[in-house]
């Protein structure tokens, strides 16, 4: 009891105050990239920002279901969960420290059943992106490989992870993460934002005819779909008309490049669960409206009827505009990518031209040093040919062999407090990445 009430207490929270959109990972602007420094403590105080009153209510949500899954006991079936719980709402209060200790407590739970084990998945995800804010790149990888190959975080941790090994340096791995990633076996799944890491990887590397490459291909495949996202919201300017976009026309009435993302956004259960109690609500409205005048003048049907049409409009504003705001996000993002994609386009044409106006004996992009691959040994070094082996999948390194002549930039420092605060999603049990081929 406790548990359920705490969880109602915390989606109630979120519903009253929703987390902003948006993720603790560097930006595209590159591996210098340098977060908010925290005040000095000798500077001026800044006022506080005003606490609005649904602000105040969520705080005082939170504080509730905080407190009531910590007085679920150690040893209890449910301590998983409670801890889980306990550790999302302080996260969502910004209460770094006490959710990482809740995430490390739900980590420790003996894993038994397949809840448990999801369970177990989410807060090691959970903890590899805390650190990963922070700056402690060599704990953020551990947490990463011991997301599972077969959970479903598994590829968010990867794509995630390759984030952490570029700002470290360590291109080699990440391109091999990305080669993952982009193998024939996910071409459904939707990590834009892959692609234009890989071509400013590739850039820092002096690899230009690499990049431009990865660019373009990220460019024909994502193009089409934010023009047609954009073109699906120009169909739902109001939440009515989005719900009944989805409701009554079905996929078929949105642009075919946008078709597979927004069904993918309409498959999140608080969406499906939305439209479905819309459409109930609607059949249960109009089987009112066909029953007989005698039924109608009842005070049941007379004090009911307006309710149930007060709160299908409510739900219906609620669904139309989650899904209206969803589908913007996607589109923004994209939009972003495909801003970031362009610029990045110019600096290695501007580099390029560099290059080209060069004295002959300058113009070399990168250092004449190879640097050999390294193998344990129990791994075999095999040549990538363009083949994929799901037991390979996730071990890669792409060789880059010459290094480019440029100097590294040094590396960021660990985030600020704001920038931890992400929404935890999903994670992975202890599985420890399989060792595999080098990439040439």
């Amino acid at each position: 009891m406790a548990v359920k009430l705490a969880r109602a207490h915390l989606e109630r929270a979120l519903v009253i105050a929703p987390p902003e959109e948006g993720s603790s990972f560097a930006t595209m602007q590159g591996r210098t990239v340098e977060p908010t420094p925290a005040a000095a403590t000798d500077a001026a105080p800044q006022p506080a920002a005003p606490v609005s009153a649904a602000q105040k209510l969520a705080a005082s949500e939170l504080g509730i279901s905080r407190m009531l899954a910590a007085s679920v006991p150690p040893g209890d079936a449910a301590e998983g969960e409670a801890r889980e719980i306990a550790a999302l709402a302080a996260l969502a209060a910004g209460d770094i420290e006490a959710a990482q200790a809740a995430f490390e407590a739900v980590a420790k739970v003996p894993v038994k059943g397949d809840e448990a084990n999801a369970r177990h998945q989410r807060a090691v995800l959970q903890l590899a992106r805390l650190a990963y804010a922070k700056g402690d790149d060599a704990r953020a990888q551990s947490y990463y490989a011991k997301v599972s190959r077969a959970a479903p975080e598994w590829l968010d941790a990867l794509f995630e992870s390759s984030w952490s090994h570029f700002r470290n340096g360590d291109d080699d791995k990440a391109l091999g993460n990305l080669l993952t990633l982009h193998a024939p076996f996910f071409q459904g799944r939707y990590y834009p934002e892959s692609y234009v890491l890989k071509a400013l990887v590739l850039y820092e590397n002096c690899r230009y005819l690499e990049a431009r490459r990865t660019l373009r291909e990220f460019e024909s495949r994502y193009r089409p779909l934010h023009d047609g996202l954009a073109s699906a919201l120009e169909r739902m300017p109001t939440a009515q008309a989005a719900v009944e976009s989805v409701s009554r026309g079905g996929l078929a009435a949105f642009p075919e490049a946008s078709r597979d993302e927004v069904a993918r956004v309409i498959s999140s259960p608080e969406l499906t669960t939305g439209l479905v109690q819309v459409s109930q609500m609607a059949q249960e409205l109009d089987s009112i409206d066909h029953r007989p005048q005698t039924f109608q003048r009842t005070a049941l049907a007379q004090a009911a009827v307006p309710r149930l049409r007060e709160a299908r409009l409510d739900l219906l504003q609620s669904v139309g505009d989650r899904l209206r705001s969803r589908l913007l996000m996607e589109r923004g993002e994209l939009r972003e990518l495909l801003g970031q994609g362009l610029r990045l386009d110019f600096e290695i044409a501007g580099r390029e031209k560099e290059l080209a106006q060069a004295p002959e004996d300058a113009s070399a992009p990168v250092a004449q040093r190879k640097t050999p691959p390294t193998v344990d040994e129990d791994e075999l070094l095999w040549p990538f040919e363009g083949e994929y082996w799901r037991d390979e999948l996730g071990s890669y390194r792409f060789q880059l062999g010459e290094k480019c002549a440029r100097p590294r930039p040094a590396p960021a420092r660990p985030a600020g407090k704001g920038e931890i605060q992400t929404a935890a999603k999903t994670v992975a049990r202890d599985a420890v990445a399989t060792p595999g081929p080098t990439v040439p």
